[in-house]
């Protein structure tokens, strides 16, 4: 009796220790990446081809996470005082677990479009890319020095509580506006827990002055279990180091002291 008694201890501790370790990601997990990156790349753009709207409006997006995919629109939002609209949906490729997503929307009288992938290589490692195209204005597309291409992420603490990270990503731009170098590194996190997102920055800044916008999750709801996706974001300024500060503040100084003995030649 007492062994049998020892045997069900033990038994219900290695379940115990095995309930607790990690497990790979499932399919509605898969899913829902792509969900919330294809809208966080589309605020990242607007962020930073439109300027930070000072009122700092709250983008409302709602749709569905399923088994074989997701959508997602924004309807009736305004930005900088003029009327948002986008929508975007992917696909699920049970075979080798990716996502394809295509989208498109408007503002300020430009169509846009947006594609994307995520292909999950193993259980927690995953790789993704997108492009965003705003028509007579410009875009962005992952990829390093104007060439296409994935970026890197991983996935921890599945299915239950979940984070999403790429550490960098390089994001060509090019359009109207004056880029010193032309790339921009971009941070994503994203944690999930329960059916609630708990966190979701994407920040995208210039590489030489660190200048750029955050995309901030501030609420947000989703079922792991499949159904109702619901996300709200501000975009906000991003606010350099101190450090950087510094150093943006002596390269003025010095461009002005230059410009001072100039004159005075």
């Amino acid at each position: 009796m007492i062994q049998t008694l020892r045997t069900i201890v033990a038994m219900s501790a290695l379940l115990s220790a095995a309930n607790a370790i990690s497990g790979p990601v499932g399919v509605i997990e898969e899913n829902q990446l792509p969900a919330i990156l294809s809208f966080d790349y589309a605020a990242g753009l607007l962020g930073t081809v439109y300027g930070v709207d000072p009122t700092s409006p709250s983008i409302s997006a709602s749709g569905n996470v399923t088994s074989s995919g997701f959508d997602w629109a924004v309807t009736g939002a305004a930005y900088q005082g003029k009327s948002l609209a986008w929508s975007a949906a992917g696909t699920y490729n049970a075979s080798n677990h990716s996502v394809h997503w295509t989208g498109d929307g408007s503002y300020d009288g430009h169509a846009w479009t947006m594609s994307g992938d995520v292909e999950w290589l193993s259980g927690s490692e995953f790789r993704v890319h997108h492009a965003i195209d705003i028509a007579g204005v410009g875009g962005s597309f992952t990829g390093v020095a104007g060439v296409p291409t994935f970026d890197s992420g991983v996935a921890t603490d599945p299915p239950s509580k979940i984070s999403y990270e790429i550490e960098k990503s390089d994001t060509w731009l090019f359009g109207f506006i004056p880029i010193v170098t032309g790339e921009k590194i971009d941070k994503v996190k994203i944690s999930i827990e329960g059916e609630g997102i708990i966190e979701d920055t994407l920040e995208i800044t210039d590489a030489v002055t660190k200048l750029g916008v955050d995309v901030v999750g501030r609420s947000g709801t989703i079922q792991l279990g499949g159904g109702t996706f619901k996300k709200t974001i501000k975009i906000i300024p991003h606010v350099p180091e101190p450090s950087t500060w510094a150093l943006l503040a002596l390269g003025v100084i010095v461009v002005a002291c230059s410009r001072y003995r100039g004159s005075r030649a």
